[in-house]
Order: structure tokens, then sequence, then C-alpha cells
């Protein structure tokens, strides 16, 4: 879990919040996951992976090569052309509010998922880097 935190840190600049405990040398320690956020200049930003059914465990709609649940690490390809986005979307009185585009992903690109969030029933976002 350490390592995973480590990495994540250092593979984008991002805001977080403080972790509930910090792990002492030789000892066990629960850590919390940071609320990771991307920064202006970061490598990291969000992208759509799609609509996934829990319940099913499957892929309704899916904008990357998966076949079950992506997990934190998981390299993951682009199957069209996506938006990156600076933030997840979130809710509006007069429907959802979208972040700003700050660019395009290829088709077929690889990126690394490092934080996957669930909007809302069924809808799939990741925090991702090159």
């Amino acid at each position: 879990m350490i390592t995973i935190l480590i990495g994540v840190l250092l593979a984008c600049t991002a805001k977080r919040q403080p972790m509930g405990m910090i792990a002492v040398a030789g000892q066990t320690a629960i850590l919390q996951e940071p609320e990771l956020q991307p920064a202006a200049d970061s490598a990291c930003y969000w992208v759509y992976l799609g609509q996934y059914s829990a319940r099913s465990h499957t892929w309704i709609r899916r904008n990357f090569e998966l076949f079950g649940a992506p997990e934190r690490g998981q390299q993951i390809v682009a199957l069209t052309d996506l938006f990156k986005w600076d933030e997840l979307p979130s809710p509006a009185p007069d429907g959802w509010k979208m972040g700003k585009i700050m660019g395009l992903i290829a088709s077929s690109e690889t990126l690394m998922v490092m934080r996957i969030k669930k909007i809302r029933e069924d809808s799939y976002w990741a925090l991702v880097s090159n």
C-alpha cells in the first residue's frame, strides 16, 4: 500500500488531503487513501471509463479495453478518442457540471489507472497518467 501511494504521488503532481496515519518502519499501519485531484500542470487527468454493471460484472458501455472492474495500477487501452478532463463531473441544478477539457486521448493510447471513482449508479471515471 505504501509503495502504491508513493507511486501515485510521484506519477502526478496532485493536491491531496492529509492522510489519517503515517507508517512507522517495522510496524503495520492503516492508511487512508488520499483524495487526489490533478493539478493544472500535472500529467494526470480524469477519463470516462463507461457504464459498468456491478450486478452482472459486465460493461454496458466502455471506452477502454476492459473485461472487469479496473484496478489501481492497471494499464488500460483506449478504444476510441476521448477527452482528458481536469476534474470529475459534479451534480448541478440543471444536470451535471463538467470540468475543463485538457486535451484528447487518441484511440489505442495506453494509460495507467491511479484512482477509480463511481459517479452515479453505473458511471465510472478514472484518474489516469500516461
